[in-house]
């Protein structure tokens, strides 16, 4: 979700906001929570909660993250804790970069704004289950 200025009391700038639901049949689905992260205004250029894709985390806990657009970059979102675990800041000087989608590729990720497509290299590491797999 996108806030942007002051004009609403509940979403501010500087605030990305993302809505968690869960299906419950093929054609039904319900609402389950809200994650909200909220940063000073003035730490970035701007940029929304827009553009996301999930991906499984290889880590001791084997999560599923979701890798989001957010105010001021890109943000890692641990949907099970509800919270950002972690953030890429994009350039605040001469108008910043404000970001808007992001799509996984086999050796990069893809993510487009307002200053054109940026790539990001992903690494690959074995898992304990003798798996190669490919994250950031």
């Amino acid at each position: 979700m996108c806030c942007q200025g002051s004009h609403l009391d509940d979403c501010k700038s500087g605030t990305s906001r993302w809505r968690v639901f869960e299906s419950k049949s093929s054609s039904s689905w319900i609402h389950n929570a809200t994650i909200e992260d909220s940063v000073s205004a003035d730490a970035a250029a701007g940029g929304c909660a827009d553009g996301f894709t999930t991906y499984d985390y290889v880590d001791s806990d084997a999560t599923r993250k979701v890798l989001a657009t957010c105010f001021g970059g890109l943000c890692i979102v641990d949907v099970e804790s509800g919270v950002v675990v972690s953030r890429m800041w994009t350039q605040k000087e001469q108008g910043g970069c404000r970001v808007s989608n992001i799509v996984l590729g086999k050796e990069y990720a893809f993510i487009t704004g307002s200053c054109g497509v940026l790539t990001l290299p992903l690494t690959q590491r074995q898992s304990n289950k003798d798996a190669i797999r490919t994250e950031l």
